[in-house]
C-alpha cells in the first residue's frame, strides 16, 4: 500500500485495522457516518485554520494583524460549530454517549488553544465545547499523551 500522507486516512486506516470491536467507533447507521462527518470537519477546519493561526502568529516573517484576527475568528467560528451541536444533542460526545475517533481527533490542537488565542474565555464563550473537552483530556490515555508531549516541549 502507497503511504497515506493525509491525517483523516490515516485516521480511518487505523480505526479500520485495529479497532475490530469498535470501541472507538461505531459500526451502527446513522452513526458510522456521523463520526465521519466530525472526522472531515476537523480535518477541513480545525487542522487548517488553528494552523493558519500558528503560522501568522508565531512563524510569519512579517506581523499581518488582519491574519491573525481572520484566523482567530475562524477559530471561535468552529468552536462555536462544536458548541452549538454539543448543545443541542445534549450527549457527552459529538455522536452520543460513547467517545470516539472523530472526538479524539480534536485534542491536540485544542491544547493550543491557550497559545494561540491568548484571549479566549473557552469555558465561558463556549461552555459546552469546554464541558466537552475536559472529558476527553480527563481520559488517562489522553492525559499520558500530552504529558508526553508536554515533556518533550
Amino acid at each position: 500500500m502507497e503511504a497515506l500522507p493525509q491525517s483523516g486516512a490515516i485516521i480511518q486506516y487505523l480505526i479500520d485495522t485495529y479497532d475490530k470491536k469498535h470501541q472507538l467507533s461505531y459500526d451502527s447507521f446513522p452513526e458510522k457516518y456521523q463520526t465521519a462527518q466530525w472526522l472531515f470537519f476537523q480535518v477541513s477546519g480545525q487542522g487548517p485554520y488553528f494552523g493558519q493561526k500558528a503560522w501568522f502568529s508565531n512563524y510569519h516573517a512579517e506581523k499581518l494583524p488582519s491574519a491573525e484576527e481572520r484566523y482567530a475568528n475562524e477559530i471561535r467560528r468552529v468552536l462555536g460549530v462544536l458548541d452549538a451541536h454539543l448543545t443541542k444533542q445534549r450527549t457527552p460526545y459529538l455522536v452520543g454517549d460513547k467517545c470516539t475517533f472523530a472526538d479524539l481527533a480534536w485534542v491536540t490542537w485544542n491544547a493550543l488553544l491557550g497559545w494561540l488565542v491568548p484571549d479566549l474565555n473557552a469555558e465561558k464563550e463556549f461552555p459546552a465545547f469546554y464541558a466537552w473537552n475536559q472529558r476527553l483530556v480527563e481520559r488517562p490515555a489522553v492525559k499520558k499523551v500530552l504529558a508526553e508531549k508536554d515533556a518533550k516541549s
